[in-house]
């Protein structure tokens, strides 16, 4: 089986989550002397929920190819899933010293992301700042449209009322330049939401801007984690569990095809069952008869109470149709 047909059938592997397959690819990549060797053995672990193999994998892969963006990427997104935040910020700000160009501009983004978890805002925005620098100028206006709902989320945290409303004018006329861009509409309803919410303590508003993102982007974190936090609390003890879900829909662009997405979950809820109605719930826009749940709800967190009941994060990966099937 040549490279080509391997990566095909690990990619395929993977969506199927089939295991032992994934392990056999990564093993003939390996022999191979592939790149893609390592990231492949780290999802079989992390099927089997191994996450600690798992990293030690993507780090020999760090090692081995210092060079190779992808190999930080993986390690990173990995750490950042894991809320292992400040060994993430790490292992990013390593790579930034190593990479230019769009590599750069991409691992700024994760550094941005990881210093946004851990609070530190005004970093994160001086680092939306540093990013913008690298593009050359004809590019730049580009890149101002990619990072500027992160600047305005981060002047919100910071509680800078004008510079948040200026970064929203420029949010709005990027949009109106852009009107077939769903993802940035998106942005601009969340990033409304919010003002809304933070600076306005306007929570209608904010829940109802927040809807209306997901109307566009039904992962948008910030409308995600605004309608739950500002969700009605409950007396009862709350457990907070990941479920992962697959499930075809109609392929984005094309709805006349079909795609497969997996999601991954983490509800606040009061007992597993209820936490599973919720998640399924959500994937309402599936097709008829093509939801499965893949991955049990677990805890991942200590249990709180006085705390909503609802979705508290959803990470979404897509796949082909025709990866599901031989």
């Amino acid at each position: 089986m040549n490279t080509d047909r391997l990566l095909e059938r690990a990619h395929q592997a993977l969506a199927q989550r089939d295991v032992e397959t994934v392990r056999q690819c990564a093993r003939k990549l390996h022999m191979a002397r592939h790149p893609a060797a390592y990231y492949y053995e780290a999802s079989a672990y992390k099927l089997e929920g191994n996450m600690e193999q798992a990293i030690e994998a993507l780090q020999r892969g760090v090692r081995a190819r210092p060079r190779d963006i992808d190999r930080y990427k993986d390690l990173i997104q990995l750490l950042d899933r894991l809320q292992r935040d400040e060994e993430a910020l790490q292992i990013c700000e390593e790579a930034i010293e190593k990479f230019e160009g769009t590599d750069k501009f991409t691992l700024y983004g994760h550094k941005i992301h990881i210093l946004t978890s851990l609070e530190r805002y005004t970093e994160a925005l001086q680092a939306v700042e540093d990013a913008l620098q690298l593009p050359p100028p004809k590019y730049r206006a580009e890149y101002e449209q990619m990072l500027e709902p992160v600047r305005l989320g981060l002047l919100v945290k910071l509680k800078e009322r004008a510079g948040a409303l200026e970064s929203l004018q420029r949010l709005e006329r990027a949009a109106q330049e852009h009107p077939d861009n769903l993802y940035l509409i998106s942005r601009l309803y969340a990033s409304k939401a919010s003002i809304a919410c933070d600076l306005d303590e306007d929570i209608p508003t904010a829940r109802a801007l927040a809807q209306q993102a997901l109307q566009y982007d039904r992962a948008n974190p910030t409308a995600i984690t605004i309608l739950y936090e500002t969700g009605e609390p409950v007396a009862d003890t709350v457990y907070f569990y990941a479920f992962q879900i697959a499930s075809f829909v109609p392929k984005r662009g094309d709805t006349e095809k079909t795609e497969l997405r997996v999601s991954t979950y983490i509800i606040a809820a009061r007992n597993k069952e209820e936490a599973q109605r919720i998640a399924l719930e959500y994937e309402s826009d599936a097709l008829p008869d093509a939801t499965e749940i893949v991955n049990e709800g677990t805890v991942r967190r200590e249990p709180e109470q006085n705390v909503p009941v609802g979705i508290v994060s959803i990470q979404e990966e897509y796949y082909s149709s025709e990866d599901f099937y031989e």
